[in-house]
């Protein structure tokens, strides 16, 4: 490593949970830096705009041009691009098909996808851009579990809960109970209720703010998903999606933070 970075980088770390900010002493004797080496250090910070020293109490505290950089990463964040490797490590495991969608309105949009190339796989059915009501897949009540319930309300205001098989939850108060039960789980289940004959399983993907922005699912024939299969694909796809999430700023701990629905 090159020292004089790697100090950098520590001082801003340290700054950043130094809520009331530090002297150039307590900086110094915290890192074990020379003297001169810690003023150097926090006046070239100074100079470039990332720190600032209080005249009134001589502390030193981070400015919000480190957050413009972290707003920029964020802004430059292909999920796509993150989730690819992923998605294809987990239909190499399973050989089943992955898909990742997100939720405009009602609907999930399917973002990305990686097929199986099993010979029965109901791959067709599924396309990049196309949208399916969310209640009625694993991807989209994954979506909805991270909403508050007046917003859901608001969603579907004066709407219908579309069926498409005999399966799909056609009643609101199912889908809430269904719902809860995700937020319960981490996890939601389709049995059929999508498409006849298909079964998914679904997973959050999280942001930076740990709010759920996308969902991974993988599609299996139906005679193929059982419960000890689901026990395998469950563990998978989780710690699948945590990798993307992380990608996306996501840290594990703020699941202790999470808000409240």
């Amino acid at each position: 490593m090159v020292k004089s970075a790697d100090r950098v980088i520590e001082i801003l770390e340290l700054l950043s949970e130094a809520g009331a900010g530090m002297r150039l002493a307590d900086v110094r004797e915290h890192l074990d830096l020379p003297t001169s080496s810690a003023h150097g250090l926090m006046k070239t910070l100074e100079q470039k705009g990332y720190v600032q020293l209080s005249r009134e109490n001589k502390r030193y505290r981070l400015t919000p041009k480190v957050l413009e950089l972290g707003n920029r990463f964020i802004g430059n964040i292909d999920l796509s691009e993150i989730a690819r490797p992923i998605m294809e490590h987990i239909r190499e495991v399973l050989n089943e098909t992955v898909n990742i969608g997100v939720l405009e309105s009602t609907d999930v949009v399917y973002f990305a996808k990686v097929e199986s190339n099993k010979t029965l796989r109901l791959a067709a059915y599924v396309q990049i851009g196309m949208k399916l009501p969310a209640h009625a897949t694993a991807l989209g009540k994954i979506l909805l579990s991270d909403l508050d319930p007046a917003k859901i309300e608001k969603l579907y205001e004066g709407q219908e809960l579309q069926r498409l098989t005999e399966n799909t939850i056609t009643s609101f108060k199912r889908l809430n109970q269904e719902l809860k039960q995700v937020r319960e789980n981490g996890y939601a289940y389709d049995d059929q209720e999508s498409t006849e004959g298909l079964r998914c399983l679904a997973v959050p993907i999280r942001n930076h703010e740990n709010r759920v922005v996308a969902a991974m699912s993988v599609s299996v024939p139906a005679f193929r998903l059982d419960e000890k299969y689901a026990k395998k694909i469950v563990p998978l796809i989780s710690q699948g999606a945590k990798e993307i999430s992380t990608g996306l700023g996501w840290k594990e701990n703020l699941m202790a933070e999470a808000p409240s629905t």
